[in-house]
């Protein structure tokens, strides 16, 4: 009997998580179509809109983008957050907070995230100077946004603000003959089938899970998880701590436990 039990409560444990985890992919794909809806609203003749591309990495992985817009004025990445309640984080915190009158929790920094998302793009492209890209955090108004100081160098704002934001940076930064090229060379993966698309997905999500324990190895053996350059002792206002020693181009941190 209690053997039935317990594989009964295994049971109901694993259909929890597994809808759990399919809750979460519905509303991120509700937030992007939230966020695709609006950029439908933009002059087509003046920018090339991109949903839901998988980036190959000379790592063997891929960088997921949301949303990606082209045009003479640069190349706007855009990363969705479909979530409610009151949204705490500035720009330099490796993890925001999330509250609601049910829960608090923390997620990954978008801002870092969709700074992933730029450098892939970069090497994706092979690291052209002439190419001038623009970092969009878009939240749906599910949330109540509540951030620290002014972001430097990414935009975050509500998904209805979008389009207005995108459109004030009318200099031309890039050439059109430039832009149909790039155009070209992110065609394919946005014209990729909805079966080749999910395979690709399954893929993107195992690349990620490898990808944190391996990160945790490397902090383990004192490397920068973020770059790869050695983490070295430091001290700062708040005692001891080991950083990347490519500061300040790379800002990892982690606490020391020594």
């Amino acid at each position: 009997m209690g053997f039935i039990v317990l594989l009964l409560l295994g049971a109901i444990m694993i259909s929890a998580a597994r809808f759990s985890g399919s809750s979460r992919r519905k509303k991120g794909v509700l937030g992007e179509r939230t966020v695709q809806e609006e950029l439908d609203k933009l002059d087509q003749s003046i920018y090339t809109v991109f949903h839901d591309l998988y980036i190959p990495r000379s790592n063997g992985r891929t960088a997921q983008i949301d949303h990606l817009v082209l045009s003479t004025h640069g190349i706007f990445v855009i990363e969705t957050k479909n979530f409610s309640g009151r949204i705490f984080g500035d720009e330099s915190e490796k993890y925001w907070i999330q509250k609601t009158l049910k829960r608090r929790e923390t997620f990954y920094n978008p801002v870092w995230q969709n700074a992933g998302h730029i450098r892939a793009l970069k090497e994706f492209f092979g690291h052209s100077n002439g190419i001038k890209y623009y970092s969009f955090i878009a939240f749906t108004r599910k949330s109540q946004l509540e951030l620290g100081e002014p972001f430097k160098e990414v935009s975050v704002l509500y998904a209805d603000q979008l389009v207005e934001s995108l459109c004030t940076q009318r200099k031309q930064r890039m050439n059109a003959v430039l832009v149909r090229e790039l155009a070209e060379k992110l065609e394919p993966f946005n014209e990729a089938g909805r079966r080749k698309k999910r395979a690709i997905e399954k893929k993107h999500v195992r690349a990620i899970k490898s990808g944190k324990r391996q990160r945790e190895r490397n902090k383990s053996e004192g490397v920068c998880p973020r770059c790869g350059g050695a983490l070295v002792k430091r001290t700062g206002r708040y005692g001891a701590f080991k950083g990347c020693s490519h500061f300040p181009e790379c800002r990892f941190t982690k606490v020391r436990e020594d």
